[in-house]
């Protein structure tokens, strides 16, 4: 039997919508599609802003949660 493969989408939203200001959250660069387009969703449908920042030394994506 084949093993579910869970989306990224419904691994990045979760963590996205429970940041408090102030908090970040980082996720591999690979993900940056996903994490960027979560972040808008998480915006216009939750309020607030959230920014995202890459740091390609690193090879991860944060979020920020800025208001």
């Amino acid at each position: 039997m084949a093993e579910k493969i869970t989306s990224r989408a419904k691994e990045v939203m979760p963590k996205i919508k429970a940041l408090e200001i102030g908090e970040s959250v980082s996720f591999p660069i690979e993900w940056m599609d996903t994490v960027r387009a979560q972040a808008s969703k998480c915006n216009a449908i939750n309020g607030g802003i959230r920014s995202t920042r890459i740091k390609t030394d690193e090879r991860k994506i944060y979020v920020s949660r800025i208001a």
